[in-house]
């Protein structure tokens, strides 16, 4: 038996699979939303010959599109309520670390631990409509996303040839993005020019 544990956030997941015993099938990974990558995620499940179930948060509506995708493969999925995991994580983590890699860890050891209890989830014919059409505009919207995000690489390269070697830059996800702070400010070379040595380094 493989468990699945992934942990939800608004751009990616974080996928751990763990067989009996704890060991480690996939070391936790991110996997970006949008339609490339899932697909690979699905590819990389379909070769798992043992029984799989996944297990994962319900986190408002930004598990939807992931749960609608594994359902359609007919997937078992257990969708747990978050105080329920909270739980269950503050039982096992008794040093309180929190990262997206540990949760993932430990939603997959829930699923371990609770493999027989876990209630699959069933999609009524009026929930799998609505799903069906968020994760297509789920779907659109993040194909938007990653063309705007080329779009800025591009941009970036273009204006500022180099700067991405100088300060840290995370294309997948803008909002903790350094270089974005820094652009957001100095939009041209010819601002960065005008200011002294000391002030910039500050600021990055």
């Amino acid at each position: 038996m493989i468990s699945v544990g992934i942990d939800i956030s608004k751009d990616k997941i974080t996928v751990c699979a763990l067989e009996e015993g704890s060991k480690i099938i996939w070391k936790p990974f991110d996997v970006y939303l949008n339609k490339s990558k899932v697909e690979e995620l699905l590819e990389k499940l379909e070769k798992i010959k043992e029984e799989v179930k996944i297990t994962m948060e319900a986190t408002g509506k930004y598990h939807l599109p992931i749960l609608y995708e594994l359902k359609e493969r007919g997937y078992f999925v257990a969708v747990i309520n978050p105080l329920k995991m909270k739980q269950y994580c503050r039982a096992i983590n008794f040093r309180k670390a929190k990262n997206d890699k540990i949760d993932a860890k430990q939603i997959a050891e829930y699923g371990l631990m609770y493999w027989r209890e876990l209630e699959e989830y069933k999609v009524d014919e009026e929930n799998y409509r609505v799903l069906k059409e968020l994760n297509r505009s789920y779907q659109h919207y993040m194909d938007l996303r990653i063309n705007q995000m080329n779009y800025i690489d591009q941009t970036i390269h273009q204006t500022f040839p180099g700067i991405k070697k100088l300060i840290p830059h995370n294309s997948g996800d803008f909002s903790k993005d350094k270089l974005i702070d820094f652009l957001e400010k100095w939009w041209h070379k010819d601002l960065v020019l005008e200011k002294n040595r000391r002030r910039i380094c500050r600021r990055i």
